[in-house]
C-alpha cells in the first residue's frame, strides 16, 4: 500500500510539473 501511494504521489507531482511547464 505504501509503495503504491508513493508512486501515485510521484505521478501526481510529475503531472503538476508538466502542467506548470506548459502554462509558462
Amino acid at each position: 500500500m505504501l509503495k503504491k501511494q508513493a508512486i501515485d504521489k510521484m505521478k501526481y507531482e510529475i503531472a503538476n510539473e508538466l502542467n506548470s511547464g506548459r502554462n509558462r
